[in-house]
């Protein structure tokens, strides 16, 4: 280990110098700080040696100072790795403290445990054996659950259930203004969240078809379609406040292709909301599901289930709370398209 003496007023054996061999007579003191380093109390000479200790180029990881965010009430795990070290490394957190429910594994390394308060985290960790330290300073954010609902409204038309979730968009027409909220008799959709707090920005990727926009303050999509849609494009849309977000998929969906009177608003609008009669469940699935029609009339339905690249996967007639079976095909998200007597049917599956 290098010896350095400090400087003094009378010269000294060492002072001021990277010293191999200084002087020590006398010895009344020794004292070893966190970082390794050990100092010497010098009687005769009225000196504080210090021996600081070879250490090796030691390396802690993730080298990104933002750890992997975490969710209020959800697991988490995250571990800190060093290189440089031989072994006999302990873990600890110098200075700042873990989000409340996390605890740092002095042997492993590994942050983990389920958060109980939200907010953003700044602490260091330490890597230690007997000689040397290594420090390195860390967050993390720890968000609250956060859900974002398509909600569907018609203020004059049949009653509609606002509390639930629509799965996809309204398919927009050309030359037709989309989410009309002039209009009274206008079947409309707009974004919500749950979760976040403060001044929330909508995004959509990709960009939406030439005429319509996303509006980044309510997260209301508006404007006139230009031209008509070709392939099916999936959209994800984003609720963020800057640290926390929430993300779904949706695309522009026909839902049903009602046989309506054309002059009859209010029917039109009840055509398309029979989509919400029908449920899959599970959805997710890991393989089997069954489709629920409620009251429609299914006789005779044919039913295709095709991939988010338009292969057709599953084809046939489907009774009322028929078991399907998808346990062949790979994870993603499917299309299934029903052919009922009032038109066809659009819902999205998500295998896992």
């Amino acid at each position: 280990m290098p010896t350095t003496a400090p400087s003094n007023i009378q010269p000294f054996n060492g002072d001021g110098n990277a010293a191999t061999s200084a002087t020590l007579d006398y010895v009344s003191g020794i004292s070893i700080d966190n970082t390794g380093k050990m100092y010497l109390t010098e009687y005769t000479g009225h000196r504080i040696r210090v021996i600081a200790p070879s250490c090796p180029t030691i390396t802690i990881s993730p080298v990104n100072s933002v750890l992997r965010g975490a969710t209020l009430g959800t697991s988490y795990s995250e571990t800190i790795t060093q290189t440089g070290y031989l072994n006999g490394i302990i873990w600890s957190v110098r200075s700042g403290t873990l989000p409340s429910g996390l605890s740092l594994n002095p042997t492993t390394g590994v942050i983990s445990g389920t958060p109980t308060s939200t907010g953003t985290y700044n602490f260091t960790i330490q890597a230690r054996d007997c000689t040397c330290v290594k420090t390195k300073t860390y967050s993390i954010v720890v968000c609250p659950q956060v859900s974002i609902c398509l909600k569907t409204s018609c203020p004059l038309c049949r009653p509609v259930n606002t509390n639930s979730c629509a799965p996809s968009l309204l398919m927009p027409e050309v030359g037709v203004p989309y989410n009309d909220f002039t209009n009274p008799n206008a079947l409309v959709q707009y974004f919500t969240q749950t979760g976040l707090t403060g001044s929330v920005t909508w995004s959509i990727s990709p960009t939406l078809p030439a005429g319509l926009t996303l509006n980044p303050s309510t997260g209301v999509i508006t404007g006139t379609l230009i031209t008509a849609l070709g392939k099916r494009v999936l959209y994800t849309i984003t609720a963020s406040d800057g640290s926390c977000s929430a993300s779904g998929i949706y695309f522009f969906d026909s839902m049903l292709i009602p046989k309506i009177n054309s002059s009859s608003k209010a029917l039109d609008t009840e055509n398309r909301l029979l989509s919400n009669q029908i449920t899959v469940s599970p959805n997710p699935t890991t393989g089997i599901f069954k489709i629920n029609f409620g009251t429609l009339n299914v006789s005779k339905s044919l039913i295709n289930i095709y991939s988010s690249q338009g292969t057709s996967v599953y084809k046939g007639y489907v009774s009322n709370n028929m078991s399907i079976s998808l346990e062949n095909v790979s994870s993603g998200i499917y299309f299934i398209e029903v052919d009922i007597q009032q038109g066809r049917v659009l819902k999205t599956l998500v295998k896992e």
